[in-house]
């Protein structure tokens, strides 16, 4: 890199300036003229005139028609000479044809129409709303053969036509689209059965959610089929396989919820990472995870060399596991999946730089439902294994009923393909949280949260020489349960809440009651299971190891085992109680979610020309 002098410096800043400045001029030209609104609408004569249009015709094209009280229908027209078409902000097509003088536009306003047929016809004026008209698309963004009606070209879509439209009196419109439910028909939720079935060996989401029951039980819960230990212990017995169980602590750190993100950094966040080098490297048996990337970057500025490379060699021996490591833990419902890979690039890019680790397993457990898309994206930026919790209660009872909650995951566009399929572990309770995870009774599960011994309204209990061989048969007998809904013979349990671990004493009881329990437990061979603390690599790697063996085929790619099942589709929408569907962030916020589009539109754009300015003028630096 060559030495700027003050004249180069000069010259690199007025260069990018007027770069950046000539970037957001053009960008926002680009956006204004590429929403410019048509101006003119249909006459009276000329829908009357539209009525006319032969059917069956394969140039004919569906326009949209507004009337005067802002009514919207669709209807055909006949292709003449200059035809265009365009799309409003609905997504309805809308025809236009110059040599007649007329031009549509479709919008939610209202329209003048009530002037005289005579007072137009044979004149080129055009009426213009009295509202403000939202801008429409450019007139050529779709070409007539996505418009078209013609059955030959489209029998993809039969589900999809809209019904006849009938003719309304007294209406300035002649369209109404004004249907009754008897009207619809139910071949659209038949859609995915054209890349489902068993032909494929995959299991569509969609399919399952038909077929399940939602009623709940007195406390407004979905029930699931776990069995009591007593029903189980002949079963135990018999088995001569041992049930692998790790324990992993973690911190969920939420950038944005009740606190700004240099407040969470400050109250919170340090403070677990700074415990997190502290007590990793006094308790040399002891594990943690970390997902947010955001979150590290911020406490790397504040570290010395020293502790820098304590980070990077807890890492490289195991001890801490990056899991997921995009900037942030994303939405999945409302998000634009530029906005996704944009922020993972941003994540695994810091990772690589500062720690040298490229994750290969996401922990996503916080999402209030999970998108197809998401696995696919994680994928294609290196990881293989995924972790999830908040679907359907009812649709993970039946996953649990078949031993099915490890499961490959296959976008539901390479239904032939296994080249994207994710290996995926469902968390088989409602919540991440310690008192939740080891098994269905919460109450016992809470004496083992030991981030709260001793604070008022919890149930945590010390573990002594005296109680030991009581609490470890409580926690093998509720991991046994737990084991029992899966095919494979491991379980993840995550040890944390979240922002916890901001305490040095929650590190010292949590490592400390559990290693007598873990000791304890090991040494009853009788039980058959092996507890410690591990990472989320090892337990997927315990999965996959088990599957080679059951199928006694070796791996020829990342997704050859066959034993786990195929699950394709979405997780939406998302239940746990009470048939409360979390749906409403679908519809709701439009200001922010404009907000946000509109962001992406210019940082993209910012990072476009950014790659180019740097490129061009790379050697002034």
């Amino acid at each position: 890199m060559r030495n700027a002098t003050p004249v180069r410096k000069v010259v690199r800043t007025i260069i990018c300036a007027s770069i950046g400045i000539i970037a957001l001029c053009l960008l926002y030209s680009y956006i204004y003229h590429r929403w410019e609104p048509v101006k003119v609408v249909y006459t009276v004569e000329h829908i009357k005139h539209v009525e006319k249009a032969q059917s069956g015709n394969e140039n004919e094209h569906p326009v949209v028609v507004v009337s005067s009280d802002g009514e919207r229908g669709v209807e055909n027209v006949s292709k003449g000479p200059g035809d265009h078409y365009a799309i409003n902000r609905s997504g309805e097509g809308i025809h236009f044809n110059e040599a007649e003088k007329s031009t549509i536009e479709a919008t939610d306003g209202k329209h003048d129409l009530s002037r005289k047929v005579s007072d137009i016809k044979g004149t080129e004026t055009t009426m213009q709303s009295s509202e403000s008209l939202p801008r429409v698309l450019p007139r050529t963004f779709l070409p007539p053969s996505v418009l078209s009606t013609n059955s030959s070209r489209n029998d993809h879509l039969p589900p999809l036509r809209a019904p006849p439209v009938s003719v309304v009196e007294n209406k300035t419109s002649v369209l109404n689209l004004e249907t009754s439910k008897d009207d619809i028909s139910d071949e659209i939720c038949d859609i995915q059965n054209a890349w489902t079935g068993a032909e494929h060996n995959i299991t569509s989401t969609y399919d399952i959610l038909k077929s399940l029951d939602y009623k709940t039980d007195t406390n407004g819960a979905y029930p699931i089929p776990v069995k009591a230990f007593e029903d189980i212990t002949k079963h135990i017995e018999n088995r001569s396989d041992i049930l692998n169980v790790f324990l992993v602590p973690f911190s969920h750190a939420d950038p944005g919820y009740g606190l700004t993100f240099e407040q969470y950094y400050s109250q919170k966040t340090s403070r677990t990472l700074n415990l997190m080098v502290q007590k990793l490297l006094q308790y040399p048996n002891m594990t943690f995870q970390w997902a947010e990337t955001v979150f590290l970057a911020r406490w790397f500025r504040d570290l010395n060399d020293e502790t820098k490379e304590n980070v990077r060699a807890l890492i490289k021996r195991g001890q801490l596991e990056i899991v997921l490591g995009g900037w942030v833990m994303p939405d999945e419902a409302s998000t634009h999946y530029i906005t996704v890979v944009d922020q993972l690039i941003e994540g695994h890019q810091w990772l690589d730089e500062h720690l040298s680790v490229k994750p290969t397993t996401a922990w996503v457990n916080d999402p209030f439902g999970y998108s197809t898309t998401m696995p696919y994206l994680w994928k294609l930026s290196g990881m293989d294994n995924l972790l999830i919790l908040r679907i359907n209660q009812n649709l993970k009872a039946k996953l649990m009923s078949k031993n099915s909650l490890e499961f490959f995951w296959r976008p539901y566009w390479k239904h032939l393909r296994n080249d994207s399929d994710v290996l995926t572990s469902l968390m088989p309770f409602t919540n991440y949280w310690i008192d939740d995870v080891c098994g269905p009774n919460q109450i016992i599960c809470s004496i083992f949260n030991y981030l709260h011994i001793g604070e008022k309204g919890r149930n945590a209990v010390q573990v002594t020489e005296e109680n030991v061989h009581i609490l470890a048969e409580l926690l093998y007998r509720q991991l046994r349960v737990t084991g029992e809904l899966y095919q494979f013979n491991n379980l993840y349990i995550g040890l944390g809440e979240d922002f916890s671990y901001t305490r040095a004493q929650e590190w010292d009881n949590t490592y400390l009651n559990f290693e007598k329990i873990l000791t304890y437990i090991n040494n009853k061979s009788e039980w058959n299971m092996r507890i410690k603390f591990g990472t989320m690599s090892e337990y997927f790697a315990n999965i996959r190891q088990q599957a080679k063996l059951l199928t006694s085929i070796g791996e020829t790619t990342r997704n050859a085992a066959s034993t786990f099942p195929v699950l394709s589709g979405d997780f939406f929408p998302y239940t746990e109680r009470n048939q409360e569907f979390w749906t409403g962030y679908f519809t709701t916020r439009p200001l922010l979610k404009k907000f946000s589009r509109d962001i992406e539109t210019l940082i993209r754009g910012a990072d476009i020309f950014n790659v180019m300015a740097h490129s061009m003028f790379k050697h002034y630096w």
